[in-house]
Parts: C-alpha cells; sequence; structure tokens
C-alpha cells in the first residue's frame, strides 16, 4: 500500500493498493483519493480515538 496526503484548501488523501492475488486484477495500480475538509478529518480521528478508549484497546 502507497499512500500520499496533501492540503489543498481540503485534505486529500491519495493510495493504491494491491497483492499478487488481488481479487479484481483490473484494479492493481488504480490510484484511489479521497477529499476530507481537515475538520472533519480531525472529527473522524477523534471519534476513532474514543472509540477505542471506551473499548479499552491498547495500543499494539
Amino acid at each position: 500500500m502507497s499512500i500520499y496526503a496533501y492540503l489543498d484548501e481540503d485534505l486529500v488523501v491519495l493510495f493504491e493498493f494491491g497483492r499478487d492475488d488481488h481479487p479484481v486484477p483490473e484494479d492493481l495500480g488504480e490510484v484511489f483519493a479521497a477529499r476530507l475538509p481537515p475538520e472533519r478529518f480531525l472529527a473522524i480521528v477523534e471519534e476513532a480515538t474514543d472509540l477505542l478508549d471506551a473499548d479499552g484497546a491498547a495500543p499494539r
């Protein structure tokens, strides 16, 4: 998996992934992109942290 991120007013996350036995070979090498307002990204990270804390999950 390769991931790159940059700010362009929104947080832009580009990623690609693959493995030798990938079930959809035509997806190999394809780059996917997501755009999020920075405030929304922060809210997602805080929610995830809260859920992990609530479940008692410890870092591995």
